[in-house]
């Protein structure tokens, strides 16, 4: 009966009896080369990072924060791919780029340190809500705005404008623009 059968369906049956065999020898050599490496540990790849030459890439990085102030830091990077190189500023926008330079943005949605730790909303000599740093005496001026009419301000506001008032951050900012409006 086996010869009728191999008679028969003789190529089918050889062509599954070979799909078998090299079915279980990937399987014996997969499991061979698995043992190979977990007894001569990892190998090293041929050319490594290190042996590729760095390349330099002068970077601006611009942060902007909500009362308007900006900051800028200049640093000269040393990368050895770029793929590196953009996942390590993936944070910030990407201004411009040229030849051996990039420049970054960052916007931050709170006070710069500055205004944090010496700000104040008051008024300007020409009667504008402003906010400034240092003394009401020698302030300077970090943002106008244009958009409250002071006419319309009651006695006490402008009161409390003409004195200055101290701001340590953004919500405390963003709810006297509210009232003053």
């Amino acid at each position: 009966m086996l010869k009728q059968l191999v008679n028969r369906h003789g190529v089918p049956f050889a062509l599954g009896a070979i799909s078998v065999l090299f079915l279980y020898g990937s399987f014996l050599l997969v499991n061979q080369l698995e043992i190979m490496q977990q007894t001569e540990g990892p190998s090293a790849p041929p050319e490594t990072v290190a042996q590729q030459p760095a390349q330099t890439i002068d970077v601006l990085l611009e942060t902007v924060f909500a009362d308007g102030n900006t900051r800028e830091e200049h640093v000269t990077e040393d990368y050895y791919s770029l793929e590196d190189f953009w996942y390590e500023y993936e944070e910030w926008q990407l201004v411009e780029h040229g030849p051996g330079a990039a420049h970054f943005r960052q916007e931050i949605l709170d006070l710069s340190p500055e205004v944090k730790r010496n700000g104040y909303l008051g008024l300007s000599d020409q009667m504008n809500v402003v906010l400034y740093t240092g003394q009401t005496e020698a302030m300077s001026i970090v943002k106008t705005f244009d958009d409250i009419d002071v006419s319309n301000l009651t006695a006490a506001q402008l009161d409390r404008l003409n004195q200055g008032m101290k701001l340590t951050n953004l919500a405390e900012l963003e709810q006297i623009l509210l009232e003053l409006k």
